[in-house]
C-alpha cells in the first residue's frame, strides 16, 4: 500500500546525487546515512511492478547493469529490478530534482531527451553538463542519505524512468553486507574523482592555483596556502627549545646581565656557546645558497609541468581549430551531418584522452582508469557502450589514453578521406603536426616526474637545513639571550618554510600529499599545487569551443526576413509549382501529401537535423501537415524544436465563405453601386490582406511567382485539418498568429487548438494587422517570432 502511495504522488522535485556530490569524502559512515539491515521473510515489501515490452525492459537492464550497485544482482532479481522502474515523462524546462533537496525519493534513468546539470545555478561543463538518454543519475544521495548537491532540469521534452526509495533499499540490501559496503567505497572514490572533473568540487573556486592580489595588507593577512601554515609547528617547537636553554642556562650559571640585554660574551659558558656560534655562520652561508639554489631548481619544475599541462591544453584546441574550419557545410552553412558527427566523435574522444592522461599521472584520479572506474564513466554517460566496449579489448600496455589519441586521428583521417573535412595535403599534414606534437609534450609529463631531482640532492639539502635549525638555538643565545627565541622562530619558518615549499613544487600533481602534511585532509588547504580537474575541464570545454563557435555563419542566407528576425539562418521552401521550384504540367504530381514529402526530402537534402518551422497562410497548413506526419512516423534524423502558423486557414471552405462575406462587406461600406472589380480588390487588399499604402514589392513579387497550374483555393478546396491519429508522438510547440483584421478569421484559431495533439499551443492576435503582418508591423512581428523560437531553441 505505501509503494501504490508513492507511485500515485506527482513528481517531486529532488536533485542530483552525489555529482552529483557524495558530500562527504571522509569515514565510512555518512551523517544521516541509515543503516542497512538484511530483509526479513516477514517484511512484507512487494516491489512494485510496472509491465514494459521487451524492447523498453532491455534498453533499462543494459542501463543498470553500467552501475557498479546492481552489476552483481542475480538476473531474476535485476528482472524484478526492472519491472520496478515507473515511466514517467517531464516538459521542456521542468525541474526533475533540485540542489539541496533533502526529500530524496527516486532515483532516474532518462530514457529519452536531455537534460541540463546546474550547481549553484551555473550549468556544468560539457559533457557533464548535459545528461543523455541512457544516464543514470540520483542513486547515490539515496545511497548516502544526502541532500542533492545540483539541479536537473529538463533541456528538452523528456521521458524518464524512475525507482522510489524504498524499492532502492529493498534490492540494495539483497546484497551481502561487506559486498554492499566495498561497492559503496569505491563508488565513492570514483565519483570523488569524476566531481572533480565535472566541477563539482573545486579547491579554488575554479583557478588552476590559489590567485592572488598584489596589495601588501590583503597578502599579509592571508594564512590558508602559505607556507607559513606548513612551518609554523616546527617554528614553535625550535623556540619552545630555544626558551629551555635560556632558562637552564639562567638557572645553573652566574648570569652578570639582565634578562633583557645580550649574555656577557666573557663568561665561560657564552664564550664556548659564540665559538660555536662563528661556526654555525658559516653553515648558514651555505644553507642559505643550497637551499635557495634547491628551491629555484624546484620551482623549474613545477613551471615545466604547468607549461606542458597548457601546451596539451593549446594543441587540443588546434585540432578542434583545425577540423572546425575545414568540416564540410551544406547550403545554408550548417554542417552537413556526416562532417558534423566527425566532430562530435573527435571531441568526444579528446575529452576520454585528456582525462585518462592525468589519470594515468595523478593518483587521486587513477581510479578511472579501473574496469570499474570506465564501468561508472559509462553509467554518467562520459562515454558510449561502443567506446567502453573498445576499451575492455585494448593492450593495457598501450593505455587508454594512447587508444583515444589513436581514435582521434583515426576519424580525423577518415573525416577528411570521405570528403566530410576539406581535402588537401596542406590540412593533413598540419593536422597530423599537432597531433603529434600533443603525443610527445604529454609522453613528456611523465619523463619530467621520473626525473624530477635525484634523493641524494634532497637528502642533503633536508639535513643541511635541519642541522642548522637544530644548531640555532645554541647559537644565537650567546648572541641574542632570549631575543634569540624570537630569532630562531623567524629563522625556522623561513627555511623550513622554504624547504616545504620546494618539496611542494616537486610534487605539482600531488600525489605525495605533501602538501597536506599536518593539516586537515583537505585539498583545499594547499594554495600551491595544480587543480588538475580544472585542467580536465578547460580541455573539455576546448573540446566542443570551436565547433559550437562556427555552427552558423554570418554570411546572407534568405532574404528580407533578415531585417526583422535577426541572428537565424532562414532556408525558404518553395513547394513544387511556385516560387524557383520546377512548374510540371501534370496535375496529378500535386497535393499537400506531396509538399510535405518534398519538404522531408529537402531537409535530408540540406543536412538540417534541428529546426524550427515557420508557415504563412498555406504555409502554414502545409508545417501543420509535416508536423502530423512527423508525428505518425519515427524521424530519428531531423526534429522540429517548435512551429509559428501565422494566417493559416483549418478549412478552405470556411475561408472562402469569410472572402465573400468579407467582399460583401466592403461593398456596402463603399457606398457605390457600380464598384469595380479592380476597386473591390484594392479595397480587400488594404483592408484584409496586406494594410499599407502600396503594394510592397517583395509580395508583388510573391505573387507573380506564385505559379499557374496548382494555385490558389480551387486545389485544395475541400482540406480540412485533422488531428493526428491517437498514437501519434506529441507534436511540437505551436504558436498561431493572425492579424486582426485577416480573412483567416479567429474561428480558424480555435480549430489549430482542437486539432493539434499538443496542450503547448498559444495564440496572437496583432492589432491593426491583417494577412501579412509580417510586412505591416515588421519589428514587433519579428521580435514575437523570435523570442517565440528563443524559447525553445
Amino acid at each position: 500500500e505505501e509503494g501504490e502511495e508513492e507511485r500515485k504522488r506527482e513528481p517531486r522535485t529532488s536533485s542530483l546525487g552525489a555529482f552529483l556530490g557524495v558530500g562527504d569524502e571522509g569515514g565510512d559512515k555518512h551523517e544521516g546515512e541509515e543503516e542497512h539491515k538484511p530483509l526479513l521473510p516477514n517484511d512484507f515489501f512487494l516491489p512494485p511492478k510496472f509491465p514494459k515490452n521487451t524492447e523498453d525492459s532491455a534498453y533499462i537492464k543494459n542501463a543498470i547493469l553500467t552501475n557498479l550497485m546492481f552489476q552483481s544482482l542475480p538476473d531474476k532479481t535485476l528482472d524484478s529490478l526492472v519491472l520496478a522502474f515507473e515511466k514517467i515523462e517531464y516538459r521542456r524546462r521542468s525541474v526533475v530534482i533540485s540542489q539541496g533537496d533533502a526529500n530524496i525519493d527516486y532515483f532516474y534513468l532518462l530514457a529519452d531527451g536531455e537534460c541540463s546539470v546546474t550547481i549553484d545555478g551555473k550549468t556544468l561543463a560539457e559533457p557533464y553538463g548535459t545528461l543523455s538518454a541512457g544516464t543514470l543519475f540520483g542513486e547515490l544521495a539515496m545511497l548516502y542519505n544526502v541532500p542533492r548537491a545540483a539541479t536537473v532540469e529538463a533541456k528538452t521534452d523528456c521521458v524518464l524512468y524512475r525507482v522510489n526509495r524504498r524499492t532502492f533499499k529493498y534490492f540494495l540490501n539483497s546484497q551481502q553486507p561487506q559486498e554492499r559496503e566495498d561497492v559503496k567505497a569505491e563508488l565513492r572514490e570514483i565519483d570523488s574523482a569524476i566531481d572533480k572533473i565535472a566541477g563539482v568540487k573545486t579547491r579554488y573556486s575554479g583557478s588552476i592555483i590559489r590567485p592572488y592580489k598584489p596589495q601588501r595588507w590583503w597578502l599579509w593577512r592571508r594564512w590558508r596556502g602559505t607556507v607559513l601554515q606548513h612551518a609554523y609547528k616546527g617554528a614553535l617547537v625550535n623556540m619552545a627549545l630555544t626558551a629551555i636553554i635560556s632558562i637552564v642556562i639562567g638557572r645553573r650559571a652566574d648570569c652578570t646581565w639582565d634578562i633583557a640585554m645580550a649574555p656577557d660574551q666573557s663568561h665561560p659558558i657564552i664564550s664556548r656557546m659564540a665559538a660555536f656560534g662563528k661556526h654555525w655562520h658559516y653553515l648558514q652561508s651555505i644553507t642559505t645558497f643550497i637551499l635557495t639554489f634547491f628551491l629555484s631548481q624546484s620551482y623549474a619544475l613545477w613551471r615545466e609541468t604547468y607549461s606542458a599541462a597548457r601546451k596539451i591544453q593549446g594543441r587540443m584546441n588546434d585540432v578542434g581549430l583545425l577540423l572546425a574550419t575545414s568540416a564540410a557545410r551544406n547550403e545554408t552553412g550548417y554542417y552537413t551531418p556526416e562532417a558534423e558527427a566527425v566532430l562530435d566523435d573527435v571531441g568526444n574522444y579528446s575529452r576520454l584522452f585528456h582525462a585518462f592522461l592525468w589519470a594515468k599521472f595523478v593518483r587521486s584520479f587513477g581510479v578511472l582508469l579501473s574496469p570499474r572506474g570506465m564501468s561508472r564513466m559509462l553509467s554518467r554517460g562520459l562515454m558510449t557502450q561502443a567506446e567502453f566496449n573498445a576499451f575492455q579489448n585494448i593492450d593495457q600496455r598501450a593505455g587508454a589514453s594512447n587508444a583515444c589519441l589513436e581514435w582521434m586521428t583515426i576519424r580525423s583521417l577518415k573525416g577528411i578521406e570521405e570528403g566530410h573535412i576539406r581535402q588537401d595535403s596542406g590540412m593533413r599534414h598540419l593536422l597530423l603536426s599537432k597531433i603529434s606534437e600533443l603525443r610527445g609534450t604529454f609522453a613528456g609529463i611523465g619523463d619530467i616526474l621520473d626525473g624530477r631531482i635525484p634523493l641524494a640532492y634532497t637528502h642533503i639539502v633536508q639535513i643541511l637545513v635541519d642541522s642548522f635549525l637544530a644548531s640555532a638555538p645554541i647559537a644565537l643565545y650567546a648572541e641574542l639571550g632570549v631575543w634569540s627565541i624570537l630569532a630562531v622562530g623567524v629563522l625556522t619558518l623561513f627555511y623550513s618554510g622554504l624547504l616545504d615549499l620546494a618539496k611542494i613544487f616537486l610534487d605539482p600533481l600531488d600525489n605525495d600529499s605533501y602538501s597536506l602534511r599536518g593539516l586537515a585532509n583537505d585539498s583545499s588547504y594547499n594554495g600551491i599545487n595544480m587543480d588538475i580537474g580544472v585542467l580536465i575541464r578547460e580541455g573539455n570545454a576546448g573540446s566542443t569551443r570551436w565547433k559550437s563557435g562556427a555552427t552558423l555563419l554570418p554570411f546572407e542566407v534568405g532574404s528580407r526576413t533578415r531585417d526583422i528576425v535577426h541572428y537565424r539562418s532562414i532556408v525558404f521552401y518553395d513547394q513544387l509549382g511556385c516560387g524557383k521550384a520546377d512548374e510540371p504540367k501534370d496535375i496529378s504530381l500535386y497535393s499537400i501529401e506531396d509538399s510535405v514529402s518534398d519538404l522531408k526530402a529537402l531537409l535530408k537534402k540540406l543536412g538540417v537535423r534541428r529546426f524550427h518551422l515557420y508557415g504563412q497562410s498555406y504555409g502554414g497548413t502545409l508545417a501543420f501537415e509535416y508536423m502530423k506526419s512527423a508525428a505518425s512516423n519515427e524521424e530519428d534524423d531531423v526534429k522540429c524544436l517548435s512551429a509559428i502558423l501565422s494566417g493559416a486557414p483549418t478549412n478552405i471552405r470556411d475561408v472562402e465563405e469569410e472572402f465573400d462575406r468579407l467582399l460583401a462587406a466592403l461593398t456596402q461600406s463603399s457606398g457605390k453601386d457600380d464598384i469595380t472589380d479592380a476597386e473591390l480588390n484594392d479595397l480587400f487588399r488594404i483592408n484584409h490582406q496586406c494594410r499599407l499604402p502600396e503594394m510592397p514589392k517583395i509580395l508583388a513579387d510573391a505573387y507573380e511567382s506564385a505559379g499557374t497550374v496548382w494555385r490558389g483555393t480551387d486545389a485544395i478546396r475541400d482540406y480540412v485539418a485533422e488531428p493526428p491519429p491517437e498514437d501519434a508522438k506529441r507534436m511540437p510547440s505551436t504558436l498561431i498568429m493572425r492579424g486582426e483584421h485577416d480573412f483567416v478569421s479567429e474561428k480558424q484559431v480555435q480549430t489549430w487548438k482542437d486539432v493539434h495533439n499538443s496542450p503547448f499551443v498559444r495564440h496572437k492576435t496583432l492589432e491593426g494587422c491583417s494577412h501579412h503582418a509580417m510586412l505591416e508591423n515588421g519589428a514587433i512581428y519579428g521580435e514575437i517570432v523570435d523570442s517565440y523560437f528563443a524559447e525553445y531553441d
